[in-house]
């Protein structure tokens, strides 16, 4: 039977960050005993194969497969909103409601059609974090993937094996310090890029010993967004790699972004540094999250320093050490909370 609720969703970000939003405003509605009107524009993924990327549902997912009860996909024009309408993360008496959860009485007080974004986690009132956690992965499950991607995922998942996943996150984190570390930007600004990198781009040695210490000798498959470190990695796993390329030859660029996410989303283990695409698979996987932050040895991650930002921009040996000395500046604060953070964490587990 149709709600006479709706809720909006309008987004026109990248695929993990897109689909997320829709599972969570999707979940939070079905729970509110609403319906959900998703705006799914067909935009080339702008910094990757612009132009040449059909994002429709229908590329992505096998819409007469999946469960689609309470969703409706919109692919043209940006559908409109009631004037005045409600939006959710905007309203600011909601800003204390949104963790502790909201009612559906709270949310259409206003009228029957309210606009949600998807950017924090909607939840309703009595809730805890493990019916959340249930309920979005129940809504991802409702989005079968297209055939093509199915059965790369089948090629690949053969086995049954359980592994580990570790992604390795450069892209343009890394290549904004780069460019800053080649023109000579001013502390400042080159001090900012420092901070993004340290903060998101963790040493791919630290991502493999996390991903070994929640999955000690286990199988192990490699994600990232730079070629060669992910190369690099998978050899220095050697046998214990799987190789999850070959099943996803073929694969247009957003379904082998699904691909990926699904196989994230798999992993009895995920190390990895901030990501935005990683938020996906972690919030609907059931594996544990190895977030890799500053901590503990400085080594591993000025030796990262040195070799994919000073070495890969030419810096000459009498230009490094005021660089190095900003970078280990910028890395030791963050270094000092991950320790505290790491000793309570300690302090909590069992004797």
């Amino acid at each position: 039977m149709q709600s006479k609720y709706k809720v909006v969703v309008r987004r026109t970000d990248g695929l993990g960050a897109r689909t997320l939003a829709l599972i969570r405003v999707w979940r939070f509605a079905q729970a509110i005993g609403a319906e959900v009107e998703a705006w799914w524009p067909s935009l080339a993924y702008s910094y990757r194969d612009a132009g040449s990327t059909d994002w429709t549902p229908e590329r992505l997912f096998d819409l007469a497969a999946s469960d689609l009860a309470g969703l409706r996909f919109v692919t043209g024009a940006r559908p409109e909103v009631p004037e005045g309408c409600l939006y959710i993360e905007k309203h600011a008496p909601f800003a204390a409601a949104l963790r502790q959860g909201l009612t559906a009485e709270a949310v259409f007080a206003h009228g029957p059609v309210v606009e949600a974004g998807g950017q924090a986690l909607l939840r309703v009132a009595g809730e805890d974090d493990a019916t959340v956690r249930r309920g979005l992965a129940a809504a991802f499950d409702r989005l079968v993937p297209a055939a093509e991607v199915r059965d790369a995922l089948a090629a690949v998942r053969a086995t049954g094996e359980p592994y580990a996943a570790i992604h390795i996150r450069r892209g343009d984190v890394l290549a904004l310090l780069l460019a800053a570390v080649r023109d000579g930007a001013p502390t400042p600004v080159m001090a900012d890029r420092i901070r993004a990198a340290i903060r998101r781009c963790p040493p791919v040695p630290l991502l493999l010993a996390a991903a070994d210490a929640r999955m000690p000798g286990g199988r192990v498959m490699v994600f990232g967004d730079d070629p060669p470190l992910v190369a690099a990695a998978r050899a220095a796993l050697g046998p214990r790699v799987i190789d999850q390329e070959p099943a996803a030859a073929g694969l247009e660029p957003l379904r082998r972004a699904l691909y990926d996410i699904h196989l994230l989303r798999g992993a009895g283990a995920i190390a990895l540094g901030s990501s935005a695409f990683t938020q996906l698979p972690l919030a609907t996987g059931r594996g544990e999250q190895a977030l890799v932050e500053p901590s503990g040895d400085y080594a591993p991650w000025a030796a990262m320093f040195e070799a994919e930002v000073l070495d890969a921009a030419g810096v000459a040996a009498a230009d490094r050490p005021p660089l190095r000395a900003l970078h280990l500046a910028e890395w030791r604060p963050m270094a000092d909370r991950g320790d505290i953070i790491a000793a309570r964490a300690a302090a909590r587990r069992p004797a």
